[in-house]
């Protein structure tokens, strides 16, 4: 049986996406709380993938508006991969180093779109 924590942490990671798809989150606030759920998700899941880029260099990033980078920073040990469709929909797509699985997610913007996949790649290897 998991640990209990791991349960909870992937609670964190589907309200995340939820709360993603109903729109009610900010981009930048998308980015920030991924980060932290990276931070401090579970070794097994996360280890491979934590983001090298600190706290404070990614709210730098975020109060200076670059919200793509910011997102981007969180994907470095990751493979990605974003497009858009015909009518500028931005579709972000994660592969999983874990699961071998790749995970895509549509967004209004890059940072959403990328971050969408990649919590959906966490909460897929729980």
């Amino acid at each position: 049986m998991q640990d209990v924590g791991v349960h909870q942490w992937s609670d964190k990671v589907g309200d995340l996406l939820f709360r993603c798809e109903r729109d009610v989150i900010s981009p930048s606030e998308i980015v920030s709380e991924l980060h932290g759920l990276m931070a401090s998700g579970p070794a097994h899941i996360c280890a491979e993938i934590r983001p090298e880029i600190s706290r404070s260099t990614l709210q730098f990033l975020l109060d200076a508006g670059a919200i793509e980078s910011a997102a981007l920073r969180l994907l470095t040990r990751c493979g990605y991969m974003l497009s858009t469709d015909g009518e500028g929909i931005f579709i972000g797509s994660v592969a999983s180093t874990i699961t071998g699985q790749e995970h895509s997610y549509s967004g209004s913007s890059a940072a959403v779109a990328l971050c969408g996949a990649l919590a959906m790649s966490l909460q897929d290897c729980v």
